[in-house]
């Protein structure tokens, strides 16, 4: 007999070998990965897993493109197959200058023993026995909370980064030149009207996209992801809203001895002697955070010097009124504003400008 493929079909497994999940996203430079090198100094927090896919998941489930059920599905193999690559150090990062390398982490002689560990049921053995904190990097996921909570439910601990819009902006405005033009490129394309290519998430202005500027192109996705970010926060039950926090770039970088006791509580872990070295090394707390600049070298990235946080963000603003249209420039000033009363930012003004 010939199987007859049905919708009643439910892809779901009655287990699963990750007890503890903690995923730290944001949007493109808002700060992911200075948060989850942070965390990775804490007891049981696992190296960061810089993975794409889960983006990709929720990206084409929010397009309708998978079930739900398969999506959530996927989600969880992927889980545990991260944290079996974990425990087990397959797929890992030896890669000495990557910020996802091994050697990033304080870890780094945990993960070579690991390499000569037996695998098969002693895996869970050591799962048991260790309680590892499986930590997830996603990327432009924050619209689909509901549903990582959903594939995860109450072993998920989702942590938020948002960071001034202007602070993003050039990178944005670089990002989008990239899109369908750089073969190295992994982002979820999709088709414009005119057979261009925009990200997945540009969808909020897919009708007027190829007649836009660079520069308005990725202030009015910016609009349409804060807005869509936030209905995705409202949608979340209140057991979900417990597992959920939201970090502010600035905040974090000027009182990250605060953010430290949080994210402790939060996790339910606690940092280690390591967590001060690398703060020492980041130069955390920092008094100002407008000049705060990675300067990618060949030993990792440095912190340059801060600046004075007022008169640098003054200049950030003539600099974006001279290479954008009125429409993107007024759009930009006006979710600048909301970010700054919303996060109560008080060491730069927007306002003060218009």
């Amino acid at each position: 007999m010939n199987y007859q493929f049905s919708n009643d079909i439910v892809f779901e497994r009655p287990q699963h070998l990750s007890d503890e999940i903690v995923i730290v996203d944001g949007v493109s430079a808002a700060g992911k990965l200075l948060i989850s090198l942070f965390i990775q100094t804490f007891d049981r927090v696992q190296k960061m897993e810089h993975n794409h896919i889960y983006g990709w998941l929720a990206a084409t489930h929010f397009h309708k493109k998978i079930t739900k059920d398969a999506t959530i599905e996927l989600m969880n193999l992927t889980a545990d197959t991260m944290l079996t690559g974990s425990m087990l150090s397959r797929d890992i990062n030896f890669r000495i200058f990557d910020d996802s390398s091994v050697f990033r982490t304080p870890k780094k002689w945990q993960y070579i023993k690991r390499a000569f560990r037996p695998d098969g049921n002693a895996l869970i053995d050591y799962v048991e026995k260790e309680k590892p904190i499986l930590h997830i990097v996603t990327h432009f996921s924050g619209i689909s909370k509901e549903l990582f909570f959903e594939a995860f439910r109450d072993r998920l601990k989702f942590i938020s980064v948002v960071r001034h819009p202007m602070y993003m902006f050039d990178w944005w405005i670089n990002n989008f030149k990239m899109y369908g033009n750089l073969r190295r490129e992994t982002g979820l394309l999709i088709k414009s009207k005119s057979e261009s290519y925009m990200p997945w998430y540009a969808i909020g202005c897919f009708d007027d996209y190829d007649s836009m500027t660079t520069e308005e192109k990725v202030v009015f996705v910016m609009e349409w992801m804060i807005n869509k970010t936030r209905e995705s926060d409202e949608s979340l039950t209140p057991s979900q809203k417990k597992n959920h926090i939201v970090i502010p770039y600035e905040h974090f970088v000027t009182n990250t001895h605060q953010y430290g006791k949080t994210l402790e509580e939060f996790i339910q872990c606690e940092k280690t002697k390591s967590t001060g070295n690398f703060l020492k090394k980041q130069r955390l707390p920092s008094a100002s955070f407008s000049g705060r600049k990675f300067r990618r070298t060949i030993f990792g990235n440095k912190v340059g010097p801060a600046k004075n946080d007022y008169d640098a963000h003054k200049e950030l603003i003539n600099h974006f009124k001279k290479i954008c249209s009125k429409k993107a420039f007024d759009k930009l000033l006006r979710i600048s504003i909301d970010y700054e009363e919303e996060f109560d930012i008080k060491s730069i003004s927007t306002k003060d400008y218009v």
